[in-house]
């Protein structure tokens, strides 16, 4: 059959008789398609898709950006099953389909694109495996060879979702500043009590302690504030936002996300393997190919950007964890110094629960700074 499918080509002395059994034997042992050694053998591309329309008994279709598929088509089509078929549908009514086919006369593949589109006729153009391949890459948007996830709105798609996590990590960003706040409010309070409760012991109480007694409740009142700003954060601390950058195999790769409904998966693609060599010719790259290389480059800095803002949040979870151990440090000292100046008294228990709990602020502090560091 492939004698006598390019046997147009011995006719118009393209190609000899014995060159063409040689290409037929080459295609069968090598597995490679027949067109794709008689373009190598310098065969005109025109002259073999004469043959092939002349073959099937219709038109032949070249690739070209311009030739796109209805929107409404390729939401429902899966780009790996066709290329695996090499088949394409440019436009589908109630009954009938244009399509685009290495092999118009496949019955299998006939039946099969008729159960996917759900027609009964088809209008079958017949083209190279190559140029097939093309214009179903071109029309999910993809660049030759590119995986799926590759295409720009798969690619936007995985921004947005980088985006919405760096916008997690700047909220709980924000929520520790407050936190830092709040524990240095807190340390403004421990301040107060601290003047109030040295002047009560050191003078006694007398017609101006109401003073100090002022400087007590506000003092109190500042440890309770603070402490209020700060425990939710402390809560929230404990969820994590973080993001960690996906390492791939050395290569041009595309990034990925997958369990879309919860909460999201990223991995890499494997190796695209001609993409270098293809990004090498910029210049002869057409605008739309170019734009897909830029929307992969931006996903990439879309990423790099929400790793650093991981580790941003990360060392702000570390400031704030520092901050509740100099709070801490501030409460021990306190009781302490307070300890140690005054003799045994009514006092000297809280002198020690002011110990206590700065010991223990200062040792939950220092964890939280940890895995920061």
């Amino acid at each position: 059959m492939l004698r006598r499918k390019f046997e147009r080509l011995v006719q118009r002395r393209l190609l000899s008789s014995e060159a063409l059994g040689k290409a037929i034997s080459e295609s069968e042992s090598s597995k490679q398609y027949i067109e794709e050694i008689l373009l190598k053998k310098g065969i005109p591309k025109h002259g073999i898709l004469s043959c092939l329309s002349e073959f099937y008994n219709c038109l032949f279709i070249e690739y070209d950006e311009g030739i796109t598929a209805s929107r409404n088509v390729l939401r429902l089509m899966d780009p790996v099953m066709l290329k695996a078929g090499l088949w394409m549908p440019l436009a589908v009514n109630k009954k009938k389909a244009e399509v685009i086919a290495y092999s118009p006369d496949d019955s299998a593949l006939t039946g099969k694109i008729r159960e996917v589109l759900g027609v009964d006729e088809i209008e079958f153009k017949v083209g190279l495996p190559g140029d097939i391949v093309r214009i179903i890459e071109n029309n999910f948007d993809l660049n030759p060879d590119f995986p799926t996830t590759a295409g720009r709105t798969p690619l936007a798609k995985v921004r947005t979702y980088l985006a919405e996590r760096r916008s997690g990590l700047a909220e709980q960003r924000t929520a520790l500043a407050r936190g830092r706040t709040g524990l240095a409010f807190l340390r403004t309070g421990i301040a107060f009590i601290t003047i109030a409760a040295t002047l009560i012991r050191m003078v006694g109480v007398g017609y101006l302690s109401i003073i100090e007694i002022l400087l007590l409740i506000l003092g109190i009142d500042a440890v309770f504030d603070g402490f209020k700003w700060y425990l939710p954060v402390r809560k929230d601390a404990r969820r994590i936002l973080d993001y960690s950058a996906k390492e791939g195999p050395a290569g041009y790769t595309a990034l990925q996300v997958s369990n879309t409904g919860g909460d999201p998966i990223y991995s890499r693609s494997e190796v695209v393997e001609h993409a270098d060599a293809l990004r090498a010719g910029w210049s002869k790259l057409s605008p739309v190919e170019r734009r897909r290389f830029l929307a992969n480059d931006r996903t990439d800095m879309a990423e790099e950007r929400t790793f650093l803002a991981s580790l941003r949040t990360q060392m702000a979870k570390s400031r704030t964890g520092l901050a509740f151990a100099r709070t801490g440090i501030v409460f021990s000292g306190l009781g302490l110094a307070l300890f140690r100046q005054f003799h045994t008294s009514g006092w000297t228990l809280f002198d020690i629960v002011l110990m206590l709990i700065g010991a223990l602020m200062t040792i939950e502090g220092i964890l939280e700074y940890f895995p920061g560091r």
